[in-house]
């Protein structure tokens, strides 16, 4: 089985803007973005496809085509409370420096700490690998997401897991496979083609 990791689209929010778990829309480049990505995996077909609720991965349903779909709330971007819509530079910057030191484990205002986005996603990463599923699955998520699934897999400390580089529309493939005594293990086989 092969597992696709796709993160949506751009989306129509400038770079000076926090966001995570708002549900902001998709750039208007989305059906030119969506149909390359598309075109990349046209020989593929799906088993399965789990996705985050928010919309910006919801509207690649369409794209990918498949008998199961799963909103998986664990599979959201990061929560950043009070700094959701906020331009990074209104925020304070005592707070902004404090949480930028160990995001993985300062919490934002009323959201969350990466580590806390680590926990559920690789929540959900154990659950997908436990439906036994024999095709190609897809899970269309986020960039956070996305990390902390690879992070995971390659032993990446959460505070270097930034250093993927995931950009908008790339897609990232795991390779699973059955080992001694039905265990099943996990290997890369590449990150953000795009």
């Amino acid at each position: 089985m092969e597992i696709y990791l796709v993160r949506h689209t751009r989306v129509a929010v400038e770079t000076s803007i926090c966001y995570g778990q708002t549900d902001v829309h998709s750039a208007e480049t989305f059906e030119e973005e969506a149909q390359h990505l598309q075109q990349r995996l046209v020989d593929k077909t799906w088993e399965a496809v789990y996705t985050s609720p928010l919309g910006r991965c919801v509207r690649l349903l369409p794209y990918f085509p498949s008998p199961v779909v799963v909103q998986d709330e664990r599979l959201m971007e990061m929560h950043f409370g009070e700094w959701e819509l906020q331009p990074w530079k209104a925020i304070d910057p005592a707070l902004l420096k404090q949480w930028s030191s160990d995001f993985v484990n300062h919490r934002v205002p009323a959201g969350e700490t990466y580590g806390d986005l680590y926990e559920r996603v690789v929540a959900a990463w154990n659950d997908i690998l436990q439906k036994g599923h024999q095709g190609n699955v897809a899970v269309l998520a986020h960039g956070g997401v996305i990390r902390a699934i690879l992070a995971h897999l390659l032993g990446i400390p959460l505070l270097k897991s930034f250093h993927l580089d995931i950009s908008y529309g790339s897609v990232s493939c795991v390779q699973v496979n059955e080992g001694a005594e039905f265990q099943r293990y996990c290997k890369v086989l590449y990150v953000n083609r795009i």
